[in-house]
């Protein structure tokens, strides 16, 4: 495979006004094995405790299922709570021709909007 000279978007996907914990949602399917990039912004939550998580098939052809960590206040968590807005990001590596997921956990009442951008680094 040709390293990729910059970090590349190759998918970006909003889910807006969310009520319940979403299933995993296919975002990419990448063509070759590569390093990549996940960014998440979760925002209004509002009280509610909102987790994110990525699912993606490594080189051993391992199932895996990745918390985000998110960053709040200076500390890293595996779920946000009453802030209003976080963002979190993780690196993995893929392997070809399987999809690249996102998730979310979610307890409480309202609404919450996830935001993700994945980057392909190498």
């Amino acid at each position: 495979m040709a390293c990729v000279d910059l970090a590349q978007i190759v998918a970006s996907q909003s889910f807006t006004a969310q009520t319940s914990a979403l299933s995993a949602t296919t975002i990419y399917a990448p063509s070759a094995a590569g390093f990549f990039r996940l960014n998440v912004y979760v925002d209004g939550n509002n009280g509610n405790d909102v987790g994110a998580n990525v699912q993606f098939t490594d080189d051993r052809s391992n199932a895996q299922n990745a918390a985000i960590t998110f960053l709040q206040n200076g500390l890293w968590l595996n779920s946000v709570g009453d802030s209003g807005s976080l963002y979190g990001v993780t690196a993995f590596r893929s392997k070809a021709s399987v999809a690249i997921s996102v998730s979310t956990t979610f307890f409480g009442s309202g609404s919450y909007d996830l935001y993700v951008v994945l980057e392909q680094l190498a």
